[in-house]
């Protein structure tokens, strides 16, 4: 394939271009909002563990504290793709006021 047959394939409008560039900037948000979402929840999980002591054959250690942290890491990215608790909207809702506003300053 040569490259003049290769623009046939690209958006050649400008407001097909700027759409996908809108969309690809809310799909990225929304992937921030969600990965703060499940940050915030693994720090809350890992601090529910806290006093929380292994007993037993497999209880304590250096490899239970790292399972401990991969597990609050899986439940928190669970909870926030199940919806979350609702830090992942105000959080898309703040980088989107903010967005607006570098685009209103650009066109300025």
């Amino acid at each position: 394939m040569t490259i003049p047959g290769l623009n046939t394939y690209l958006p050649q409008d400008v407001l097909a271009q700027k759409r996908i560039d809108q969309s690809w900037k809310a799909q990225k948000i929304d992937e921030a909002a969600e990965e703060f979402e499940s940050q915030f929840l693994s720090l809350m999980i890992e601090n529910m563990f806290t006093g929380v002591d292994g007993e037993g054959m497999f209880g304590g250690g250096n490899s239970e504290t790292i399972y401990r942290s991969f597990m609050a890491d899986e439940y928190a990215r669970s909870i926030a793709e199940g919806g979350g608790i609702g830090i992942a909207d105000s959080v898309r809702e703040q980088l989107l006021k903010l967005q607006e506003l570098e685009a209103e300053n650009s066109d300025a």
